[in-house]
């Protein structure tokens, strides 16, 4: 692993958010921020910075030369790879955002309109799911519950966990969760959390997330699945049911 100062740690902590929340993966940020520090690097030497093996540090490298984040020349028959200057990549999410910008209109155009009585459900899948219906709920500003957490984020996506509790933190949201009594002390929060526990046997091994108008019924499998279901009417009922829990679990 590459190791950053003590003095940079937290700031280094805030740059990985930020190139994991654009789209970088964890190897590719290793082997982005190493190649930033180092300069010209063979794939041997970003092998032994990063703790990748030669052959993964190869495919990732194409990536990111695909991606016009890094670029390469020959010396002596070894190819020595350099990262591109940052500002490429805010270049490169403003023509995305512009292209996007362009279409959005007919997007929302497309979208069957649906009244405030309707139901809706929605299913997401996969780590793109996951977040999409994470940004969705932030974008409600309503107080989050969380209905059997069992720590499934920060096992299945560990290097998203810190841009959920940022944004908790950053839209001031409150969440309160209801986790097994087993996993006390175990599972990751924010200042905007509050905890209160169960016994096992009284949570199912799905998650249930209710925010606003909005139940999120979470299938912690491979792929993970995202059941979205939007009515008025069910949420409440659940907001209710989740009181009722509430009150009766240990703080």
């Amino acid at each position: 692993m590459f190791i950053y100062p003590f003095c940079f740690s937290n700031r280094m902590d805030e740059v990985e958010e930020a190139l994991h929340t654009i789209g970088f993966d964890e190897k590719e940020v290793l082997m982005y921020v190493a190649l930033l520090k180092r300069g010209e690097s063979s794939a041997t030497i970003i092998s032994k910075e990063t703790g990748i093996e030669r052959t993964l540090v190869y495919y990732i490298l194409e990536r990111l030369l695909g991606k016009g984040l890094v670029s390469f020349k020959q010396k002596n028959n070894v190819k020595y790879y350099a990262a591109s200057d940052p500002k490429n990549i805010l270049v490169s999410l403003n023509e995305k955002l512009k292209v996007y910008k362009n279409v959005l209109p007919t997007l929302q155009k497309m979208k069957r309109a649906t009244s405030d009585g309707d139901l809706q459900v929605d299913v997401f899948k996969g780590f793109e799911g996951s977040k999409a219906v994470l940004r969705d709920i932030f974008k409600t500003k309503k107080e989050i519950l969380v209905l059997g957490e069992q720590g499934q984020l920060q096992k299945e996506y560990p290097e998203y966990k810190h841009v959920y509790f940022h944004s908790l933190e950053k839209t001031n949201i409150q969440e309160r969760v209801i986790v097994r009594e087993d996993l006390r002390g175990k599972v990751g929060s924010s200042k905007k959390s509050e905890f209160r526990y169960v016994s096992k046997d009284s949570i199912s091994p799905t998650t249930t997330t209710i925010s606003d108008d909005k139940i999120i019924i979470t299938v912690w499998e491979k792929p993970t699945y995202h059941i979205v279901i939007k009515s008025k009417k069910i949420a409440d009922s659940y907001k209710t049911y989740f009181q009722h829990v509430w009150k009766g679990a240990k703080k």
